[in-house]
């Protein structure tokens, strides 16, 4: 598996996982809403700078997760 398919993976994962919908993802990320209406697509193929932004939000929230 690729990084950037790994990276997909995780954020199929967390979005899941807390139950988020990807348009709150994206605006969370300061992205469009409909940047991520397809996350769970497989055909779904995010740009460099949309995956950089949504990477950047999950550390940040998973490093809340541990301090809490």
């Amino acid at each position: 598996m690729s990084r950037t398919e790994n990276t997909i993976y995780l954020l199929r994962r967390y979005v899941t996982k807390h139950g988020i919908a990807p348009t709150r993802l994206a605006e969370m990320a300061g992205l469009h809403p409909n940047t991520l209406r397809r996350m769970h697509h497989d055909s779904w193929n995010p740009t460099a700078k949309t995956l950089r932004a949504l990477e950047a939000l999950v550390e940040k929230e998973y490093g809340r997760e541990e301090a809490a």
